[in-house]
């Protein structure tokens, strides 16, 4: 009798465990901008617990209700564009559900490649490639090679100079002798039929909505805030937004992918990779960016915060913009906020770790003079305000300093520590755009005068 009592009491124990598990808010481990360069990967990997890598490799996520983002931007100014992608794939693969990989534009962009470097393509010479050939002294009986083109490709459009050196020196770990042509065919093959890239651009997408966290590349603008690419009317509710923008998205890489020559004479997909480019920035979440016309992070408009908090969406994930050397945070009081998580711009290979989880977003990060922080939002009140004189304050340093940041006219960056009892802290504000002065003052003497 004594033993079915017992049996009952493990059951409902059990049946707890697994139901509160279940309805646990969801932890969210985000990484981005890891550029083809794996020590990034191994440095984000020390500062969490919740991402883990096997003796094989391989990238595994801890049980319960978690979810891996990557935010995009996997390739390019690195060694080991590869090897990322071949794990953030076999990633995706056996976590489907909680594996999220977010397009970047670095990663839309190689759609063009197999189209760029067709025989049709490489009979004749874009404008803009003879002033290169020029200036990099090639052989005139190199102009038309596919390795020419794919080199001016990288360096030229893609904002990638060493892109093609690097897949060399990727490709001679298991080849000693490593020639132009075989760089060409591992672009190629990759991107081609069951290539670990063409699998990236099918399983990644343009945006992510967990809870009350939205994920996307670059930013979201008033320009961009609802648009569809293939509609002339905008979108008002965000979830739908994104699942529609996804979907589109999806249906350009399987254009693609089928080679299918257009009406138009444009590549196939070419709609996306059209998207991602920086002529279309103002209206793509790909490349948008959360800056004012200096450089300087700043909050989305005051329109676009309040139809977020409406829709239960309290901060939104991105990339794409590096901005020092640990992540930055724009926040509006309480209430809402922005985390920018491309380090890219460093000159080591440091990668740091954004953890939401508990109401709380945690970061773990090392400063370029190797300083180890670990903070959040709820223990840093001061962090994501703007000082009266226009300083972000990125971070409190255990020692109670705060890394000030600011970018000057020119794009000249200042950033530095000053003991936090110094600030002005009565006069911290939100990092709203100038442009956005009028309606944000208004907002802002309401919240402190109510």
């Amino acid at each position: 009798m004594r033993g079915k009592r017992y049996s009952k009491i493990f059951f409902i124990v059990g049946v707890f465990l697994m139901t509160s598990r279940a309805f646990a808010a969801p932890k969210i481990i985000y990484l981005t901008d890891v550029e083809g360069d794996w020590k990034r990967i191994e440095s984000f990997l020390q500062k969490n617990k919740l991402v883990s890598i096997d003796q094989y490799g391989r990238l595994h996520l801890a049980p319960g209700n978690n979810y891996f983002v990557f935010g995009g931007d996997a390739v390019d100014r690195g060694p080991d564009s590869t090897r990322i992608v071949e794990a953030l794939v076999d990633f995706k693969k056996r976590e489907p559900e909680r594996v999220i990989l977010i397009q970047g534009n670095r990663d839309i962009n190689k759609m063009r490649i197999p189209f760029e470097l067709s025989e049709q393509a490489l009979q004749t010479l874009p404008q803009k490639m003879e002033q290169w050939l020029n200036e990099k002294k090639i052989p005139v009986e190199e102009y038309f090679t596919a390795a020419t083109r794919l080199k001016w490709i990288f360096e030229g459009t893609m904002g990638a100079p060493n892109a093609f050196e690097f897949r060399r020196s990727e490709l001679k770990r298991h080849s000693t002798h490593v020639s132009d042509e075989d760089v060409v065919k591992s672009f190629l093959e990759e991107l081609g039929p069951n290539g670990a890239f063409q699998k990236y651009l099918l399983k990644s997408q343009l945006g992510a909505v967990i809870e009350d966290t939205l994920i996307v590349h670059g930013a979201i603008t008033r320009e961009n805030f609802g648009f569809l690419p293939f509609s002339l009317n905008r979108q008002s509710d965000v979830r739908l937004w994104i699942e529609k923008l996804n979907t589109w998205s999806h249906s350009q890489v399987l254009e693609w992918m089928d080679r299918e020559p257009r009406a138009d004479k444009k590549m196939s997909g070419y709609d996306l990779v059209r998207y991602q480019q920086k002529t279309a920035s103002s209206q793509s979440v790909v490349y948008a960016r959360f800056s004012d016309q200096f450089g300087n992070p700043v909050l989305p408009p005051l329109e676009i915060i309040e139809t977020m908090k409406d829709q239960g969406i309290r901060r939104i994930l991105v990339g794409h913009t590096p901005s020092g050397d640990i992540p930055t945070i724009l926040r509006w009081f309480n209430e809402f906020e922005v985390i920018i998580g491309d380090n890219s711009g460093r000159q080591d290979s440091e990668a740091a770790s954004t953890l939401i989880a508990d109401d709380d977003v945690h970061f773990s990060a090392i400063t370029m003079n190797g300083q180890n922080l670990k903070y959040s939002l709820k223990n840093s009140p001061e962090v994501g305000l703007k000082t009266r004189d226009g300083f972000l304050i990125k971070a409190i340093t255990p020692e109670k300093e705060a890394i000030l940041f600011k970018v000057l006219p020119g794009f000249v960056v200042q950033e530095f520590s000053k003991p936090l009892h110094e600030l002005d802290l009565q006069s911290l504000h939100p990092p709203y755009n100038p442009i956005d002065c009028a309606s944000v003052v208004g907002s802002i003497a309401l919240k402190v005068n109510p």
